[in-house]
């Protein structure tokens, strides 16, 4: 794997103390956790002690601590826990070295160039952001596939974009990961490719739900589990719909009930 450029400041300003990754000592994570493991760690390895998802004081442990958060929850309280994560996730860390660097063989360079070239490193990944313009949101998405005693929603689906985005704005976490926007239709679209256009989602949600795969949950459950599985892990109770403050997860709240 590249190296990770860890920016050590960012992320003092986020705890009250340094023992929650220098748990033991202030030297370098391998003085305990190594390759193999090693009594002094716990027999902990180093791969575990940065990447185990069930501690704080792990680096994805302590990021998935915060995607617990309300603002974060909406997205990730719905998405498979423990699941293996793909090269993309893993490339926010481990970025490629900036053209023409080279580690030396021991793997290590002085203090000085080890800060410059992180900087580089930091810097590429902040320039990298990745955004929709404006007219490729869909400003309100019908949905009315299975309609049935209520009118089809009109999902405002740019004001929800663009509401997430705002969010981020200010969570150093969240722009680092994220690269922009982009990512954010992960979060519903969640099994399709990043695309303007991602396939609708009764293209995996069978209507009605399919036994076949039990995994997969039916069209309505979909539909409803996202929705109102986001508005309650952000705590979310209320929704303001044309003026009116409704129960966020009434079926009022998207629909209206059919007179005829």
């Amino acid at each position: 794997m590249p190296p990770v450029a860890f920016n050590h400041l960012a992320h003092e300003k986020a705890n009250d103390t340094c023992r929650t990754c220098h748990h033991k000592e202030t030297k370098s994570c391998d003085t305990c956790h190594t390759a193999r493991g090693d009594e002094k760690g716990g027999w902990v390895t180093l791969d575990q002690a940065m990447h185990r998802p069930d501690t704080e004081m792990s680096c994805v442990g302590c990021h998935q601590k915060q995607q617990q958060t309300p603002s974060c929850a909406g997205c990730h309280d719905l998405m498979p826990q423990g699941a293996q994560p793909d090269d993309a996730s893993c490339a926010s860390c481990h970025k490629a070295l900036p053209e023409g660097v080279t580690l030396p063989e021991s793997g290590e360079m002085p203090a000085e160039a080890n800060a410059a070239v992180a900087s580089m490193m930091l810097e590429a990944g902040l320039s990298e952001r990745a955004v929709w313009s404006v007219d490729d949101i869909p400003e309100t998405v019908t949905i009315g596939i299975i309609s049935d005693e209520y009118t089809p929603s009109q999902f405002p689906h740019r004001k929800i974009v663009q509401t997430l985005a705002k969010g981020m704005q200010d969570n150093e976490l969240a722009q680092a990961f994220h690269q922009g926007d982009r990512l954010l239709c992960q979060g519903c679209h969640h099994n399709s490719p990043i695309s303007a256009t991602p396939p609708r989602c009764a293209s995996c949600h069978a209507k009605p739900f399919d036994p076949a795969v039990p995994n997969r949950p039916g069209l309505k459950a979909a539909y409803h589990g996202q929705c109102m599985g986001c508005h309650t892990a952000m705590g979310m109770d209320v929704l303001e719909v044309d003026g009116r403050e409704l129960p966020a997860n009434s079926c009022v709240a998207c629909h209206d009930k059919k007179t005829d």
